[in-house]
């Protein structure tokens, strides 16, 4: 029997090879320097820890001045790459970003050096969907460790071996950024995960010698590593599940405020095209208020947000009960107090009547009572500062349509709603 499925599994990639144009070799990041993605990553990994322990026992001894201000802050800087450049934009779409946002994103992203964008990026579509199953990279059925930094510097399973070739990401592969960043990784690699922060130890404690600062910028680089790896594993074991109680995904305050924001796990895994990962908008969210704050100058743009009433429908239906809050509580004020138009989405599915649907200062609010994932667009027309102008000279935005991930994370009314929505 796992013969024939073997089989069956080799002719289905053969058949989706021809369907799909293989991307070019400087895309995948699947083999580096010769050797398996698990090997070499046992190499840096190795090298990084050991030095970002030799320069904490040189702090501890004092041979060293303390640095950890500015390496906590280029780390920052580095995560808000992963988590409102990587994560919220390019993976999953939650809103819109003019060339300038999308080209300061793709540096901060590098600063992390998590990967290239699309690599980081594939592998955290398969994960949203085929949780902890075989196929999702950091199953977290297999225990924390696994799930934590296991993953990789262990061989991959040939479940996730297997998706890595056939899963479309197309989106990302005619992505011009993106597509730069994959080709320059390493110069732009060294550029700025090595020598800008180098350079800026050594200007400023010149004290310090050449492997102190190596030493220093390696304890960066492990800690947001390991921030990184926690979301994976913590927020996938211990915490709350208010949104979806059948789901590992869990809530967890502490992660969420070392992670910039990406603790609140159980509700983006129950809403993961909204921009700001949470509930609580600003609340040990720093990434929902950098978006924000681009969104007034004008360089973010289409917001997508779950409605307050949507939320409270979903807690009620699958969640464990816990921070269910009365529908005229203050927290939905926003949305009980404006006028309500009904409207029609001639692109809507069947399944959702027009009179589901309403439009509040250009707010989408699905009302049906059989939809989970609706959500409204905190589309603003008319930016306030300069917007206008940099969203007409500067928009560069080649996804007019909806990637592959959409098609399987929205109910088919939603995928209504969105088509609708971009006609209207």
């Amino acid at each position: 029997m796992e013969t024939i499925k073997n089989n069956r599994n080799c002719k289905e990639d053969e058949e989706e090879t021809v369907r799909r144009k293989e991307p070019e070799y400087f895309l995948t990041f699947e083999s580096n320097l010769g050797l398996e993605a698990h090997i070499f990553n046992r190499l840096v990994l190795g090298t990084a820890h050991a030095f970002a322990f030799y320069h904490v026992y040189l702090s501890f001894r004092g041979e060293v001045p303390n640095t950890f201000a500015f390496e906590f802050i280029f780390g920052y800087l580095g995560g808000l790459g992963i988590t409102v450049g990587c994560h919220r934009y390019w993976t999953h779409r939650t809103f819109k970003a003019t060339l300038p946002l999308q080209i300061l994103l793709m540096i901060l992203q590098t600063i992390a050096s998590q990967n290239p964008i699309r690599k980081w990026c594939l592998d955290h579509r398969i994960h949203h969907k085929y949780t902890d199953t075989d196929a999702d990279p950091h199953n977290s059925k297999r225990g924390f460790w696994f799930s934590h930094i296991g993953w990789q510097v262990l061989p991959k399973h040939p479940d996730f071996q297997r998706q890595l070739r056939i899963f479309d990401v197309s989106d990302l592969d005619n992505d011009p950024v993106v597509r730069f960043q994959s080709r320059w990784f390493w110069p732009l690699s060294f550029v700025f995960h090595i020598a800008l922060p180098i350079y800026i130890l050594q200007y400023f404690w010149p004290e310090m010698t050449l492997i102190h600062c190596i030493a220093a910028n390696f304890r960066r680089y492990v800690y947001s590593l390991h921030v990184t790896f926690s979301v994976n594993s913590i927020a996938h074991m211990w915490g709350d599940k208010p949104y979806d109680k059948n789901i590992t995904a869990v809530e967890n305050w502490i992660l969420s405020l070392l992670a910039i924001g990406e603790g609140w796990h159980n509700f983006h895994h129950t809403f993961p095209w909204d921009y700001k990962t949470s509930e609580f908008g600003w609340k040990m969210n720093f990434s929902t208020m950098l978006i924000d704050f681009f969104a007034w100058i004008g360089w973010a743009y289409d917001r997508k947000t779950a409605s307050p009433q949507l939320i409270r429908k979903r807690m009620l239906r699958t969640g464990n009960g816990n921070g269910i809050r009365d529908e005229n509580s203050d927290s939905n004020h926003h949305y009980h107090h404006h006028h309500h138009e009904e409207v029609s989405y001639p692109g809507a599915d069947e399944s959702s009547s027009d009179n589901d649907l309403s439009l509040c200062d250009n707010h989408i609010v699905d009302k049906s009572e059989e939809s989970d994932d609706g959500y409204h667009d905190d589309y603003q027309s008319s930016p306030p500062i300069f917007g206008d102008w940099i969203k007409e000279g500067c928009k560069f935005d080649t996804h007019s349509v909806q990637s592959p991930l959409w098609a399987w994370e929205m109910e088919r009314n939603q995928e209504g709603i969105w088509r609708s929505y971009k006609e209207r």
